[in-house]
């Protein structure tokens, strides 16, 4: 009588040894691995080899969990949890790639900084520091759609990347930034803290690179810095008694 395999035991004889080969096998399984990988894709397509098919499940979720807290601690910031700016920067470039082949409607970046970062973990640590970067996110996050992606790139600043929109309404989500972020209050520590954002805006076009976006996006971001210094220190000067004679 001819033998013949399962779609199961097919499966198993061609995929594992490929799966198997370049690895070194899960901690927990070396009595069950051989150095070959065949004869682990026989054992696991003999069907009284369930429990060594339940041990190698378990290795390939102990690679997966390993894998995933990797690939987490590598493309995050570790104060925040937010994408930081290798991710932000893979995302862009692939969503720019849209842009070229006209397969979106618009794409843009904005950069913002926080102001008042280093004063605040100066009076309240660290921990005060993280409480307000925090709120900075979560008032961005309420603003743009869920295909966005907010970035904390570093210190004290942030990146927006906006895809598939028009330039209208890239432009009116960038407005609402502005209106939100622009002055606001923080309590840390039960101590309120008046803070603002600054923020430049990019737009893509076709045939733009990352780093073309990017830089227009920070130098904008310089600007705006400038622009709101320049309304601070006026507004002081509108407060402050006139000693002049």
């Amino acid at each position: 009588m001819m033998n013949v395999q399962s779609p199961f035991t097919q499966a198993v004889m061609e995929y594992f040894p490929r799966i198997f080969s370049p690895l070194r096998p899960p901690q927990g399984l070396e009595p069950i691995v051989h150095g070959d990988a065949n004869e682990i894709a026989t054992s696991v397509a003999n069907e009284a080899s369930v429990g060594v098919v339940h041990r190698i499940v378990d290795g390939f979720q102990t690679i997966y969990g390993t894998l995933r807290d990797t690939f987490i601690e590598a493309h995050t910031h570790e104060h925040t949890g937010l994408p930081n700016r290798r991710l932000f920067q893979k995302t862009a470039t692939e969503e720019l790639s849209r842009i070229n082949d006209g397969r979106s409607q618009g794409m843009a970046i904005l950069m913002l900084d926080v102001d008042k970062l280093k004063a605040v973990n100066t009076a309240f640590g660290f921990d005060g520091g993280d409480q307000l970067l925090t709120e900075v996110a979560d008032k961005i996050d309420h603003i743009i759609t869920d295909n966005d992606i907010t970035a904390h790139i570093g210190g004290d600043e942030f990146a927006v990347l906006i895809t598939d929109e028009t330039p209208e309404r890239i432009q009116a989500i960038y407005e609402q930034l502005c209106d939100s972020l622009e002055r606001f209050n923080v309590d840390i520590d039960n101590v309120p803290i008046q803070t603002g954002v600054s923020i430049g805006l990019a737009h893509a076009y076709p045939g733009d690179t990352y780093e073309g976006i990017f830089k227009r996006a920070d130098e904008a971001l310089q600007e705006q810095k400038i622009v709101r210094q320049d309304e601070r220190e006026l507004r002081a000067a509108q407060i402050a008694p006139d000693y002049s004679p």
